[in-house]
């Protein structure tokens, strides 16, 4: 047996009741006091990530939203309701970090609950923008379809519901590299093109934006010429669906992945605030 057991157990014995209870709950409250720095400390790494969560959700709600706004004539109006949640949200949690940071920083369990609370909330919208991304994205098929359908059946009217159509139209044939709802040859079909091959009375032509290289009337005549080289030829449908469906994707991970990281912090923000609440 070592020289320090023998004295430890020595002092011990020499200890009355009352010295040994109190010198037990002298340790307990070191170990307490450790354990609520540990917290304070999870706390403020963990509300910074949020903020940052925040700040990231902001943005990417905000990408979403402008990036879409360009075609949203051509598919129903409930896909942006997601990006439109990510972005309150977003600015939300940033805002609301500062509080948890505020509340650790002051030892102020009420703060603390207020904090833990508007996190739980916001958790829960996250949820909802995440199901409303999750069912969008089974019915993004039929939505796109209908939407650009109608969208090229009005494709060159002059009304503002039809230059909404057309814009939209324009957008997606220039920056997806696509043309028509199928093919190119939509242009010249009554049934799909209609403004367009009846009223405008161009069904010799195409877009200027199904070039490759745009140009004034680069389109005129395309239906006359024996190469369609120069413009693109796939149609436009399976590219706004691949690319709605990957919006809607990246909003769901974003949200599952913060979502994971906020509970985290609401369970620390609880438990520091029992913690003060004993003391």
């Amino acid at each position: 047996m070592g020289v320090k057991t023998k004295l430890a157990r020595t002092a011990s014995e020499h200890l009355s009741s009352a010295e040994k209870v109190s010198l037990v709950k002298l340790l307990l409250s070191g170990i307490m006091g450790c354990g609520t720095g540990t917290m304070r400390i999870i706390l403020f790494i963990c509300n910074t990530i949020v903020w940052l969560i925040g700040i990231a959700l902001f943005a990417t709600g905000l990408y979403l939203f402008l990036s879409g706004k360009n075609y949203e004539k051509l598919v129903d109006g409930s896909v942006f309701s997601a990006s439109i949640i990510i972005i309150v949200v977003g600015f939300l949690i940033a805002l609301i970090g500062f509080l948890g940071c505020f509340g650790a920083a002051k030892k102020s369990g009420g703060m603390l609950l207020l904090y833990g609370i508007l996190l739980l909330i916001i958790i829960t919208i996250q949820i909802l923008g995440g199901v409303v991304s999750f069912v969008f994205s089974k019915q993004v098929s039929e939505f796109v379809k209908e939407g650009l359908q109608l969208s090229l059946a009005s494709y060159g009217g002059s009304n503002e519901t039809h230059k909404a159509f057309t814009s939209g139209v324009d957008y997606v044939q220039e920056h997806l590299e696509c043309c028509g709802m199928y093919g190119y040859q939509d242009y010249r079909n009554v049934s799909a093109a209609t403004y367009w091959t009846t009223t405008m009375a161009k069904s010799k032509d195409v877009p200027d934006t199904c070039c490759k290289v745009q140009s004034t009337d680069c389109g005129k005549g395309l239906f006359t010429n024996s190469t369609t080289e120069g413009i693109y030829t796939v149609g436009c449908l399976e590219h706004l669906k691949d690319t709605v469906q990957e919006n809607l994707q990246i909003m769901g991970y974003c949200a599952l992945v913060f979502i994971v990281v906020e509970l985290i912090n609401f369970a620390a923000a609880l438990l520091l605030r029992n913690r003060y609440k004993k003391h």
